[in-house]
Order: structure tokens, then C-alpha cells, then sequence
């Protein structure tokens, strides 16, 4: 489906369309493919968050989308139900200002005080551009293979002298999210 996305007839889908989808009787790929993503949904067989790596370093973006993507594909291989069945998003957030602009640098902030007003600018310095890799397993995804994913991931990341931003976020089916930095 590479036909460009008509945005007004999308903006008026409701849940009828999975019912479309369902009993649809067109043998295309791309829609038996959406058949057994809604299977999947209804058995809530969805993939799980195991890690998510965040990057402060704008310059990696390219190390980022291309090692991290090696490295999960090189991991997953060495664990039989991992392999080919994990999944991740980069995604990159600089505040629509670009890389590496601070953006509270074009608001400015008055602060009120008993004797005088203050104006002042910049005050959030610490704003930085960053980079968020969620990586996702399969849905039965167990705890000791996301510890295993997360291990190796921060082995193959301190290959590189990346130290920090690693999060372990797997659940298990009966807890909230369980988050740990290494």
C-alpha cells in the first residue's frame, strides 16, 4: 500500500474499519497482514517494551540508527525465540528548533517578586536534543530473556564508550512497568 494517504477520508475511520478489514475478502498481502495484526490485538499478543536507550549526544544519530540496529539484529540472533521477532523505534526529539538548539532560548520568563520584576530568558539550560531507541520483544517474552537483551545491549553499547541511557522497562503480565538504569 504505497498510495499517498488520503487524509480526510482517514480522519473519518472509526472501529468499522476492522470489520472491514476482517471480513474482507481481498487476497492481497497487505491485508492478510492486517487481518492477523488484529488477531493478534484481540488474543493481546502485541510485543512488549524490554529497553529503551536514550541518547543526549545529537552527533550519534547515525551510530544510533545504524549500530543500535546492528546490534539488536546480531543479539537476537544468539537467542532462538528472539530471533527475527524483536522489534524498535528511534525516535528523535529536538523541539522542532532543530539539533542542539536549546529552545527555551527564544521564550522569555518573568518572575514576580515582592520588590521588582525580573525579567529573564534561558532559564532551563539544561534542555538538550535527544534520541529515544524503544526496542519491543515478542508478547511472551519472558524476564530472563528481556535481562538477556538488556545485558547484551549494554555490552555492545559500552563498545562504542556508551555509558548511560540504557533503561530496562520490561512488565511482567501481572505489574506495572519495571524500569532499572544501569
Amino acid at each position: 500500500m504505497t498510495e499517498p494517504i488520503d487524509i480526510v477520508a482517514y480522519c473519518k475511520l472509526d472501529d468499522h474499519i476492522i470489520f472491514l478489514i476482517q471480513d474482507s475478502e481481498v487476497d492481497h498481502p497487505d491485508m492478510d497482514e492486517a487481518r492477523k495484526c488484529i488477531e493478534k490485538i484481540e488474543r493481546q499478543e502485541v510485543h512488549k517494551p524490554i529497553l529503551k536507550a536514550r541518547f543526549c549526544n545529537i552527533q550519534w544519530n547515525e551510530l544510533i540508527e545504524q549500530e543500535v540496529e546492528n546490534g539488536i539484529r546480531t543479539i537476537s540472533e544468539k537467542h532462538p525465540k528472539l530471533k527475527d521477532n524483536v522489534i524498535f523505534k528511534v525516535r528523535h526529539y529536538h523541539f522542532a528548533k532543530g539539533p542542539n538548539v536549546n529552545p527555551s532560548c527564544e521564550v522569555s520568563y518573568t518572575r514576580i517578586s515582592n520588590t521588582e520584576k525580573e525579567r529573564k530568558t534561558n532559564i532551563f539550560e539544561d534542555i538538550k536534543s535527544e534520541s529515544t531507541v524503544f526496542v519491543y520483544g515478542p508478547y511472551d517474552t519472558n524476564p530472563s530473556e528481556a535481562d538477556f537483551l538488556y545485558r547484551e545491549m549494554d555490552s555492545y553499547l559500552k563498545k562504542y564508550s556508551v555509558n548511560e541511557g540504557l533503561e530496562f522497562i520490561f512488565k511482567k503480565s501481572n505489574q506495572r512497568y519495571f524500569c532499572s538504569v544501569l
